[in-house]
């Protein structure tokens, strides 16, 4: 429950919607059941490790978010200049060592 204050389905490049089922309690479905018998997934060991896990996975996604925002062309400056310095304060607080929520 407390990765959901990080990150949500529409972050991950992959396994969305896996996560999305997992969210939803759906442990029967057979995407879930498959990662579940998986014995190659190792589950964290420690809260430090899935910290700096979160930590790492956020920098990449936030450093795409970046790169997504000034490529584009249907939005105001202004409003892409709000959204990049939202970015840039979040990758900031990353680098630091800080979790940023949603």
């Amino acid at each position: 429950n407390e990765i959901l204050d990080f990150i949500e389905p529409s972050f991950l490049q992959f396994h969305s919607n896996e996560f999305k089922l997992a969210i939803a309690s759906q442990l029967d479905d057979p995407s879930i059941v498959a990662i579940l018998i998986n014995e190659t997934i190792k589950s964290f060991q420690s809260e430090e490790v899935l910290r700096a896990e979160l930590i790492s996975f956020l920098l990449a996604h936030y450093n795409r978010e970046l790169k997504k925002i000034n490529r584009l062309i249907s939005v105001s400056f202004e409003k892409k200049a709000f959204l990049i310095r939202q970015l840039r304060g979040k990758i900031s607080k990353l680098r630091r060592g800080e979790l940023v929520g949603l």
